[in-house]
Order: C-alpha cells, then sequence, then structure tokens
C-alpha cells in the first residue's frame, strides 16, 4: 500500500512538474486545437496538407492566364483570399481589379516587377457575391500588354453575411482617402462582452475586403518583417503569415498570456504586453520573441520596476496563502492584482519604449530595454504620484490642460524641425480616470476636468452621448528640458475603454471603439467620412494599412 501510495505521489508531482513547464498556454492550445476548428487551421499539419495540395496541382498541368490555377482560401487564413497560380511566355508584371454588382469596384498592382511565373493571392473578393476579375498584364514601362477576366463566386465571412459592410457618412472634406483598408481590430459583442475572433478589413466605401479567423481573443495589430505578417491568434500565440496566407512562423508564449498590445522591437524580435500565468499580479510584463530562433524569454518585470511602489498596495493573494498557492498552480482563475493594466507599447528609439497605464493614467518611458531597464520618466497627475517615490520622475506640464485619463494607443512621431530630445506622442485620451489597485479618487484630482470617473457608466453607457468626450491628444515632449505640452487636442465621441488613434499621411484615423465610430480627418481636421457599425458590437482598434510590399505593390 505505501508503494502504491508513493507511485501516486511521484506521478501526481511529475505531472504537475509537466504542467509548470510546459505552462497553460501549451495546454490551452492542444484543447483548442480539438474543439476548434480554427485552431486546426494553425497547425503545421494543416499547412502542411495544404501546400502538398498546392504543389500536386501545380505539377499536374500548365497554367496560363487563360486558364489559371484557382483555390479559395487554401491555407485558411483568410477567408475571401484567393490563391492564384499561372506562367507566362514573357515577363510581365500584374495589377487586377474586382467588380461585383452593387459594390464599388476595387483594383491594386500585385507586382511591378516583371515576371514569367505567377503566385499571388488575390485580395478583396466581395463576400457572398459573383466577383468578375480581371488580371492585367504589364510590360516594364507599364502599359497593359493583355487582360483577362473570369468569375468567381465568393465565401460568405465566417462572422456573419451582415458584417459584409459599415454605414459611411461622408464628411465636408473632398481629400482622397487612397489605398487604406481600415482594419477592424477585436470586435467585441457588448451584450456578452465577448471577444468575436475575427479581424476584418473594409475599404474606404465600407465593404469588408478581408476577413483573418482567429482561434479566440482578438488581434492586437498587425505587423510586418521578414515578408511575413505576425498577428496573435489567441492569448497565447502569434504566427507570421506570408502573403500567399501560408503560415510559416508560430510562437507559443507558454507561461504566459499576451494582452491589449506588441510592436517590432529592433532586434528582429517582437516586444510584447503579457501576463505571467502563475503570477499574483497581471498585466505587468514585457515579453521578447526572437522572430529567427523562436526564443520567448522575459525582457522586463514591471513589477521589480516599480517595486516600492507595489510594496505600497494591498494585493488580496498576498493576504490568503492558500489561494496564492492556487494561482501559483495555475489550476484556479483567481484574479491576479491589476496594479498597472499597461495597454500600448511603442518604440522610443532602438533601446527605449513607451507604456501607457490605464489604471495609473500615466504615460511610462523605460530605457536599456534589452539589459537593466530603468524609468526614464512618466507623464500622469502629480497628485497620483505624490509620496510614492517616484514623483521626481514626472515631466513638468507646460499650459493648462485636463491630462490624459486611461489613453490608449501611443504613437511616437518625429519632425525634421524639432530639436534633438523632442518628439511628438499621440494618443487617444479616454478621458475616462479609474483606479483598481489602490483607494485613490481621481474625481478629486484638480488635474482633471470634464472626464469620466466610473468604470461602467462612464465608460460604456455614456459611449457615443453628449454627456462626455474622448480626445485625440497629441503632445510635444522635451526630454532636454523634461517637459510636455498639448499642442493639438480633437473632440471625438466618448469611448471609456479600448480606443485607438493613428496619422496616416494627412490624415487622422479615431476609432471610438466601444462607440463603435471610426472618424477620418483631414489635414485641417475636417471630416472626410465616418464609419459606424450595423450592429451591437466595439471595435478594440481601426489601423489604417495599405499592405503595400506584403499583398500590394
Amino acid at each position: 500500500m505505501a508503494i502504491l501510495l508513493l507511485i501516486i505521489i511521484l506521478l501526481a508531482a511529475a505531472g504537475f512538474g509537466v504542467w509548470k513547464y510546459l505552462g497553460k498556454g501549451w495546454f490551452t492550445d492542444r484543447t483548442l486545437e480539438r474543439e476548434n476548428p480554427i485552431a486546426k487551421i494553425y497547425t503545421q499539419s494543416y499547412q502542411d496538407d495544404a501546400q502538398k495540395k498546392i504543389d500536386e496541382l501545380k505539377s499536374e498541368a500548365s497554367y496560363t492566364p487563360a486558364d489559371l490555377l484557382l483555390l479559395v482560401n487554401p491555407y485558411g487564413t483568410n477567408t475571401t483570399g484567393l490563391y492564384i497560380y499561372f506562367q507566362t511566355d514573357e515577363a510581365v508584371s500584374v495589377s487586377y481589379n474586382i467588380h461585383a454588382d452593387g459594390y464599388a469596384d476595387f483594383s491594386r498592382t500585385l507586382s511591378a516587377t516583371p515576371s514569367t511565373e505567377h503566385e499571388y493571392q488575390i485580395i478583396g473578393m466581395v463576400p457572398s457575391a459573383l466577383n468578375t476579375i480581371t488580371l492585367n498584364l504589364m510590360d516594364e514601362a507599364g502599359n497593359i500588354v493583355d487582360s483577362y477576366s473570369f468569375e468567381q463566386q465568393a465565401p460568405a465571412l465566417l462572422r456573419g453575411e451582415e458584417f459584409t459592410t459599415l454605414t459611411v457618412e461622408e464628411g465636408t472634406s473632398t481629400q482622397s482617402l487612397g489605398d487604406t483598408l481600415y482594419t477592424m481590430l477585436g470586435p467585441q459583442e457588448k451584450a456578452t462582452f465577448t471577444y468575436q475572433p475575427y479581424t476584418c478589413a473594409y475599404d474606404a466605401a465600407g465593404v469588408a475586403r478581408m476577413e483573418i479567423p482567429l482561434v479566440e481573443y482578438r488581434t492586437e495589430r498587425q505587423t510586418f518583417a521578414n515578408d511575413l505578417m505576425y498577428y496573435n491568434i489567441s492569448y497565447n500565440t502569434i504566427v507570421g503569415v506570408n502573403s500567399l496566407g501560408k503560415m510559416v512562423e508560430r510562437y507559443d508564449l507558454n507561461h504566459y498570456s499576451m494582452h491589449h498590445d506588441y510592436n517590432l522591437g529592433y532586434r528582429n524580435d517582437l516586444l510584447v504586453l503579457a501576463s505571467r500565468d502563475d503570477d499574483t499580479t497581471t498585466e505587468d510584463r514585457i515579453v521578447r520573441i526572437d522572430l529567427e530562433s523562436g526564443k520567448v524569454s522575459e525582457l522586463i518585470d514591471l513589477s521589480e520596476l516599480f517595486s516600492e511602489y507595489v510594496a505600497q498596495l494591498s494585493n488580496p493573494l498576498d493576504e490568503n496563502k492558500w489561494e496564492r498557492f492556487l494561482q501559483w498552480t495555475q489550476f484556479t482563475s483567481y484574479s491576479a492584482m491589476n496594479w498597472i493594466h499597461v495597454n500600448s507599447i511603442e518604440l522610443v528609439d532602438e533601446d527605449s519604449v513607451l507604456l501607457s497605464s490605464r489604471e495609473m493614467s500615466t504615460i511610462i518611458k523605460i530605457d536599456n530595454i534589452y539589459d537593466e531597464s530603468t524609468i526614464d520618466y512618466m507623464i500622469g497627475s502629480p497628485n497620483f504620484w505624490e509620496g510614492s517615490g517616484y514623483e521626481d520622475l514626472l515631466l513638468t506640464q507646460v499650459g493648462e490642460f485636463s491630462l490624459q485619463a486611461g489613453q490608449h494607443a501611443l504613437t511616437v512621431e518625429t519632425d525634421d524641425s524639432l530639436s534633438d530630445g523632442q518628439y511628438y506622442v499621440t494618443l487617444f485620451n479616454n478621458n475616462n480616470a479609474i483606479c483598481w489597485g489602490r483607494d485613490y479618487d481621481f474625481s478629486t484630482d484638480p488635474n482633471y476636468w470634464d472626464t469620466g470617473y466610473d468604470w461602467f457608466q462612464d465608460a460604456i453607457e455614456n459611449a457615443g452621448t453628449p454627456e462626455l468626450n474622448s480626445y485625440y491628444y497629441k503632445y510635444l515632449i522635451d526630454e532636454k528640458a523634461g517637459t510636455f505640452e498639448l499642442v493639438e487636442s480633437i473632440p471625438v465621441a466618448y469611448s471609456g475603454y479600448i480606443s485607438s488613434v493613428e496619422d496616416i499621411g494627412s490624415t487622422k484615423v479615431i476609432c471610438s471603439g466601444i462607440a463603435t465610430e471610426t472618424v477620418i480627418l483631414d489635414e485641417n481636421n475636417d471630416l472626410i467620412q465616418s464609419m459606424t457599425s450595423n450592429y451591437d458590437y466595439w471595435w478594440y482598434r481601426v489601423f489604417g494599412y495599405d499592405y503595400q510590399g506584403f499583398w500590394f505593390e
């Protein structure tokens, strides 16, 4: 009996050791692959089978512009993507036009480099419609030497046919929008707070031209490097997909779960905001993924950088040792302390990043990120940080204005006219100040006015109403002077959570996520157009991508 008991104990210990070594994410992914058909798409076996089928078809016949090899979404990563292959006797480049009755035409250039072998993914078919696609073959001078047309029925969006279009309202500005595709990231049902695991891109007419299915959660952004598009498909996994739609790389975070954002680093890596699954604090780590080796390593533990501040807080899991043990073993879902809630990461230079803390309504610059990281400066309320031990790190405010509150989507911009040490930071000022990690009442802080303070009523119920505004903010940072100044402020529909801003050339794309409204402004901040959802869901972010150098020339 004693021997049997010893064996049981040893097996349990071994099982627990495997659990701790592989991480919760590994087990979650295996479960999803058994139960979720989309999870199977993002496996090496699925991608290998798709590639084998394509290679066999390519070897079975000779394909010409008049007799193409066409496959709808063979790799499973773009619902309306069309794989196309053919050869030509003469070297030509290729452009195309898509026509579907009742919708605006969609035209792009696939390659400006002449070739005799052509393998592409056609982007832009209208879902659930019969699409007439015209291929234009062009010589080195860009002259069309031949054209071929064919019809292709596009599948419906996996998300539902009702999401094929958005409501678009024209503004007073006549400025052209160009070829930008407005990529809606992180749709979430309002009634249930449930993420819809799809990324859709819409043209300026509000027509869906792409749908990327995900396993769970939401995609935070799309980043491009090494001829791949990187995006997350779940809390624990980021993939690299090539222009044909094939998953080439897969990175599993194992002991970590990502949240909110990631960005390309300067060492062929991704810097990922993450939580350690077996910790008692959450949303306070930065993880590095080496894109060549696939190695995942922890880069920064913010609870160490802010150790004096964290020591002043009360963590419920510290007070209950049993709950802390259960949290550590990962067998439970006890909530870890969300003391900082970092929601955005943006590189300032090759060794520094800006972070946005929603919990603190503070922007934080971290230096020396690849070695012994230090806090360089912060932008936040002196009242909030008074007596914390970190108040001397605050930049000095120039001018009178309400500070950013619950901000999202930081972007660093440089300008040749600026002096050394100066740069701009744009952000979505949600204008909703909340604090869960400590007993602090932002409503009594004189650095905020006309601001929301309630996590539900102000942040969600008042979204898009005249009660409050959110803002496009643009700060001028002067590191040498130790100051920040608000140089541009644009009121937009109120969204207490999520949301994004982005400057694209001379236009501004501003997404009020909970109001499900995106406005596109010209260089004078006049409205070019707005896009709104036809259904009750939110957008976490809306980023504009032209996908040039990836899908298009």
